[in-house]
């Protein structure tokens, strides 16, 4: 059983239709993919028509927004970032529940997994500028 966990709700971008890909190709191989978006959107409308199991876990990109001041851009991050542990919980609760052997993050954008990773010692997968990287 795969976790892909996504850092957009949209279908607009290389990440996602590679994720989609990556999805097809595990289910015709028989492996169980669970996917995890941030917001309800086209990606979750997509997913849930294929019957492919989704949760929306609301959740914060990681990075600072770069037309922020940069005091503003901090202090926005850092709530974010607080907001995010929660989701975190969630996520570990989802991988719990379903019993997850593999956590699939699929960009570098993607800020949840790792603290449920490190909480449930399951292995964490993502790729980074096109080369493998495993935790």
């Amino acid at each position: 059983k795969v976790l892909h966990i996504s850092s957009s709700s949209k279908i607009d971008g290389g990440a996602e239709f590679c994720l989609i890909e990556l999805i097809n190709e595990e289910l015709m191989r028989g492996i169980q993919p669970y996917v995890i978006v941030p917001r309800a959107g086209e990606l979750e409308n997509y997913l849930r028509q294929n019957n492919i199991l989704c949760f929306v876990v609301n959740s914060h990109p990681w990075r600072h927004n770069p037309k922020q001041n940069k005091v503003h851009s901090i202090v926005a991050y850092t709530i974010k970032q607080a907001l995010n542990y929660f989701a975190e919980k969630k996520v570990a609760s989802i991988i719990k529940q379903n019993s997850i052997d593999l956590i699939h993050i699929n960009t570098t954008a993607t800020c949840l997994g790792h603290l449920a990773e490190k909480e449930l010692a399951s292995p964490l997968f993502g790729i980074l500028e096109n080369s493998m990287i495993q935790n």
